[in-house]
């Protein structure tokens, strides 16, 4: 049900960005080209999301963004004036505002998750660990949304899983030490595609 309702809000955001853009209103739009997320106010393709175009439409109660680019699809729907017009410098302003806010809280969130993951195998006094090679020595942890570096660990293809031992957790520098102990017999991981660390949790791995 949440893959399905995170498939349906990337449909809405596309189609409505698609709607401002083919009626030459400005809105705020999150494009990804190169493997760089970025906001822009001209409609361009997100290659992550596979989409044309993206313009955060469908949580007005809780981003910004989404509110103002309701209000431009509104003005489009009725045929009347947009709230901001094209080179609105006040929506130029908005976006840079929300991209300042939007890392600011994107940032404190990683180093919660972070901390919290490393304070797990703590209390778990967990010595051994799985993970998932991502790529060259960095891997992504089983089951814990932590990724880190292995230095030592041997060259690997992407989506082989491997064995840790755990070394040493600092939960004041965020870091974890690990030795790799060799690979582990099953079906490689699924290595998906990182998008943003919004995927944009699909609505927000979008």
């Amino acid at each position: 049900m949440d893959k399905l309702v995170a498939e349906l809000m990337i449909e809405a955001n596309n189609q409505w960005g698609a709607l401002l853009a083919a009626h030459e209103v400005p809105g705020l739009y999150r494009a990804q080209t190169g493997g760089k997320v970025y906001m822009t106010t001209k409609a361009e393709p997100h290659q992550g999301l596979g989409v044309a175009q993206y313009a955060w439409s469908t949580s007005p109660l809780r981003r910004s963004v989404d509110l103002i680019n309701q209000r431009q699809v509104i003005s489009v729907v009725q045929n009347t004036p947009p709230a901001y017009p094209q080179n609105s410098e006040a929506l130029t302003t908005h976006m840079r505002n929300f991209e300042l806010t939007y890392q600011a809280y994107s940032e404190f969130q990683t180093r919660m998750e972070r901390y919290c993951c490393l304070q797990y195998l703590i209390q778990e006094e967990i010595q051994v660990i799985h993970a998932t090679v991502w790529r060259e020595n960095l891997v992504r942890l089983d089951n814990l949304p932590y990724m880190t570096k292995v230095y030592g660990l041997p060259e690997l293809k992407a989506g082989t899983r491997v064995s840790l031992q755990v070394q040493d957790v600092d939960t004041l520098l965020m870091e974890l030490r690990t030795k790799f102990l060799g690979v582990l017999e099953d079906e490689p991981a699924q290595v998906d595609v990182i998008v943003d660390t919004d995927d944009e949790n699909q609505e927000e791995a979008a």
